[in-house]
């Protein structure tokens, strides 16, 4: 029904306009406070970037496998030998090593690494969207919204961790496939990157698998011959490593993870527990991945530029989405199983904010809907950045443990923090992560590693937990519980003089709901610290410094 207006206006067209105005602005307001999260992420990473110490519990772990290999050690051994390496594929560490002799062999260089690597999927993000909408606004919309996804992923995105080589790498390789006219390089590379991405991470394997579907359903010759090279150079590698590890390798990349059916671990997903965790932990903090399927299946088939297709975007966010809140029932693991979902949302929200600003004049509505809804999720992504830098007291206490730890005479073993027992000339031993994962996923027991503790083998040990708490607050292993209790008893309770600094309350951080962080405790993640010094029975207190203490 048509408006008769006696004041001669149009009031529809000027209710049209005053619609399209607000779209206008409300997209404006989005890219504003996107860019100034992705430059608030900027600050964070720059501050910690060359923070000597953890700045999340497990980056010591990984980054020792680095330090093993720069030092010409094997990484996958049969754990008897005195080292269990960790479930993960080697590429990333190895690549750390490389870069030491550069940047020096501090736990910065591993960093750097993951930093360069977030930015430049961030460039991917916005090349995509640009490529697909012909709009560079879009594309520093999804690039942003990527960035300023931080606080989702668990403050993960700098973090000396495989995680954001693996997306980027995983990322490029799916932008190649995703647009353009076939041609042997958009064959060849992509293969490639799956190929550096699967010996990063395992679960590119899903990623290359989502390709192969979306190439069969548009060019089956080149779906072939895509699967074909993916597969010979994946196959290839995992010989190679069979080969030079002595069998090894397979052990611990694909061996271990497969203990959590044999040994009846999947019960958190069958009872759909863990499931339903992971799925409202997204859901709740990071709703524009919902808001984005509602706008495409409101808009239906989109027509990019290029004759370029979301398709494979939309495939890749379906089933990530999928296998991110598997891998967080089964492992119980922290908010970065959800870094693929982060990734291939931004891919379509970008995308999305492209199209619909472009039909913003005859759906003006619709184009305002959306960008509200984005709006509204870069509200819910701010943070404080001072609770995820490390203070100058964190560096004295961090400076003061490695000076005490490297006047400590005799064999010592830091199981929890490997990289500080490196960098104090104490040696590489078994990490607490590694053989707590192997005894977890594999059911075996270490032996070596009980008789070295039966037979008193280490003049010290220091553990992150009181000794009646076992081996970590984390996990468990009852036989070396057993044999530390029979044989060491702890000497020196570190004291840290009780400083601790407020943090405000973040319920993306459901397991860090205290309102204070301790001196010296990693900003991120699981709360450890160096705790106690652990002597064999029978040795002086002043042996170990006896008493309390600080480092």
């Amino acid at each position: 029904m048509e408006r008769q207006s006696f004041s001669g206006r149009d009031v529809t067209n000027e209710r049209g306009t005053m619609l399209q105005r607000a779209a206008s602005m409300a997209g404006i307001a989005c890219l504003v406070v996107l860019v100034l999260l992705s430059f608030l992420f900027l600050r964070v990473a720059g501050n910690r970037l060359f923070f000597p110490y953890n700045v999340e519990w497990m980056e010591g772990t990984v980054f020792a496998d680095s330090l093993r290999i720069w030092e010409g050690l094997p990484l996958y051994v049969d754990p008897e030998s005195g080292w269990a390496a960790l479930v993960y594929n080697p590429l990333y560490q190895y690549l750390v090593a490389l870069l030491i002799p550069f940047a020096g062999p501090g736990i910065g260089t591993a960093r750097a690494l993951s930093l360069v690597s977030t930015l430049l999927t961030a460039m991917c993000i916005y090349a995509t969207v640009r490529r697909s909408t012909r709009s560079p606004a879009a594309g520093v919309t999804g690039a942003a919204l990527f960035l300023a996804s931080f606080p989702v992923v668990g403050y993960w995105y700098d973090l000396a961790r495989i995680d954001s080589f693996w997306i980027f790498t995983m990322l490029l390789g799916c932008a190649l496939v995703g647009g353009g006219a076939p041609s042997p390089p958009r064959v060849a590379l992509p293969a490639m990157l799956f190929a550096v991405s699967f010996f990063t991470k395992q679960h590119a394997a899903a990623a290359a698998g989502c390709v192969f579907l979306y190439l069969l359903a548009t060019d089956r010759r080149r779906a072939v011959a895509f699967a074909g090279l993916t597969g010979i150079l994946i196959g290839g590698g995992i010989l190679f490593l069979q080969w030079h590890t002595g069998g090894w390798y397979w052990h611990y990349a694909f061996g271990q993870t497969t203990g959590h059916v044999s040994r009846g671990m999947t019960y958190p997903i069958l009872t759909g527990y863990g499931i339903h965790m992971g799925m409202s932990y997204i859901f709740r903090y990071y709703p524009v991945c919902l808001v984005a399927v509602v706008f495409l299946a409101a808009r239906g088939r989109l027509r990019l530029a290029g004759g370029s297709s979301a398709a494979l975007w939309v495939l890749l966010f379906v089933v990530f989405l999928a296998m991110d809140g598997l891998n967080y029932a089964k492992s119980r693991s922290w908010h970065n199983s959800f870094y693929p979902t982060i990734a291939f949302t931004s891919v379509i929200v970008g995308i999305l904010a492209g199209v619909l600003d472009a039909e913003r004049r005859a759906r003006p509505l619709r184009s305002l809907l959306f960008s509200t809804c984005l709006l509204a999720q870069g509200f819910m992504l701010a943070y404080d950045p001072a609770d995820h830098v490390p203070r100058e007291e964190d560096l004295a206490a961090g400076n003061g443990f490695i000076a005490f730890l490297s006047g400590l005479p005799g064999e010592v073993w830091v199981p929890h923090h490997p990289d500080y027992a490196h960098m104090a000339g104490k040696g590489f031993h078994y990490t607490s992560e590694g053989t707590e994962r192997y005894y977890k996923m594999t059911g075996r027991l270490i032996r070596r590693m009980i008789e070295d503790v039966e037979n008193r083998r280490y003049d010290r040990i220091i553990i992150d937990a009181d000794l009646d708490n076992g081996f970590t607050a984390m996990y468990s292993i009852p036989e070396l519980r057993d044999a530390l209790r029979a044989h060491y008893v702890e000497k020196r309770i570190f004291d840290y003089g009780g400083l601790t600094f407020p943090r405000r309350p973040d319920h993306r951080q459901d397991w860090l709901l205290t309102p204070s962080r301790p001196v010296f405790v990693p900003v991120e993640g699981s709360q450890f610290r160096p705790h106690a010094v652990l002597v064999p029975r029978g040795r002086p207190a002043e042996a170990a410094g006896g008493g309390r203490g600080g480092p």
